[in-house]
């Protein structure tokens, strides 16, 4: 009996259960109560309290009332021989853990993605953060979400390239302007954040820890330091002005739109704390200047990377088989890893695009700007060497005048 009255009672209760559930939609939307519920619906009594669904109701109830009660009167009543604290404790028992593992993960239904996290929202972390876990999860779409890095097509265009992982190759590639491997420049710095816990999967997340631990923040730091973000878009780079496939103004509007990325790259990072490997496009990559200008430190980087087409265009001929030139393949293979060239990649995608052997006036044109590069060179060399003299006999006649005292 009471099985029929819970049911047949319990549709009474929907409009203000679906208003709590599901309230009206925000910013001029209609929500599912008031789509139900609201002014103009048809009445949903109309719909349950019928000659069809009516009966369905009662037999419900009645089935469901008598389950129950076998269920339940053994627990309530005892079983003769079987302590009553037992039999109950068992069931109730089991109800509460039942009852924590659901609002448990309940409390955890809106697990956000990483891409939502604002780490500028999050309470700034203090001494007593680092003896005590993260409190915001977090999740990623799996390991490779975090391996996207921008490169450069052949046509020029910017693209996001997926770099070898354990559970993936490399060679992947997707035409959308590079919006992947941005999002993972992003999702590096909020995985790598002691704030949070980030796993590899929403189930990871939804469980915490339950159904796979959080990635590891030591292994996500060495992804974001070992990043070549900026030597594949220099290398393809290098590659298309060899190629000559697309005009250099081509290749500059890409480097543009990846500008950012660059300047923010650990190998920028490395290059500017060796002052004496610093370039002067290095120098200009800066975009907490002031004075930052993308275009101009793009200008700069183009003036190295002609270069670059060089040495690089003469190290593709030496491999082939040319003749030697002013330099030599392996002090050419030296300097454009210096200069954040992959030169495996480069040569592998110049026997692509370049079959053939190249043009006869672009070797001499390679030639004369290296020649200029090493003469250059020497003549700072010399400067810094008589720099060094002059220095040395300043502390000579220093000491010397010194011990005549």
């Amino acid at each position: 009996l009471l099985g029929i009255i819970v049911a047949l009672a319990a549709p009474l209760t929907y409009p203000s259960a679906f208003s709590v559930v599901w309230p009206g939609g925000g910013g001029g939307g209609i929500g599912l109560s008031d789509e139900l519920f609201g002014p103009g619906s048809l009445s949903y009594l109309d719909l349950i309290y019928n000659r069809v669904t009516l009966p369905c109701l009662a037999t419900t109830g009645a089935i469901s009332g008598a389950l129950l009660h076998v269920g339940l009167q053994p627990v309530i009543l005892g079983r003769p021989g079987v302590p009553w604290p037992y039999l109950a404790g068992a069931v109730l028992g089991a109800v509460g853990a039942g009852l924590s593992v659901v609002y448990s993960t309940g409390v955890r239904v809106d697990v956000p993605h990483a891409r939502e996290v604002r780490l500028d929202e999050l309470p700034p972390s203090g001494f007593w953060s680092s003896w005590s876990a993260p409190g915001v999860t977090c999740y990623v779409e799996g390991w490779d979400s975090l391996c996207w890095l921008a490169a450069l097509d052949e046509d020029g265009s910017v693209v996001s390239e997926l770099r070898p992982t354990a559970t993936s190759s490399a060679g992947a590639r997707v035409r959308d302007g590079g919006a992947r491997a941005a999002e993972a420049e992003s999702l590096l710095a909020v995985a790598a954040d002691p704030r949070l816990r980030c796993h590899s999967s929403e189930r990871s997340a939804y469980f915490d820890g339950l159904g796979g631990a959080p990635l590891e923040r030591k292994a996500v730091l060495r992804l974001a330091q070992s990043r070549p973000a900026a030597e594949l878009l220099l290398t393809d780079a290098t590659v298309l002005l060899v190629a000559g496939r697309v005009p250099p103004a081509v290749v500059q509007a890409g480097l543009e739109a990846c500008c950012t990325t660059i300047a923010a790259s650990p190998f920028v990072a490395r290059r500017r704390e060796a002052f004496h490997l610093a370039s002067s496009w290095v120098d200009s990559m800066s975009p907490s200047s002031p004075r930052w200008d993308s275009a101009e430190a793009v200008a700069s980087l183009m003036a190295d990377l002609a270069l670059r087409r060089a040495q690089l265009g003469e190290l593709w001929r030496l491999r082939r088989g040319d003749a030697a030139g002013p330099a030599s393949a392996e002090g050419l293979e030296g300097q454009l890893s210096g200069a954040g060239i992959d030169v495996s990649r480069a040569l592998a995608a110049l026997d692509e695009l370049m079959p053939r052997a190249a043009a006869s006036g672009a070797r001499e044109a390679d030639w004369r700007v290296l020649e200029a590069h090493a003469r250059a060179e020497q003549a700072a060399s010399r400067r810094m060497g008589g720099a060094a003299a002059f220095a040395a006999a300043l502390a000579l006649g220093g000491m010397a005048a010194y011990a005549s005292q």
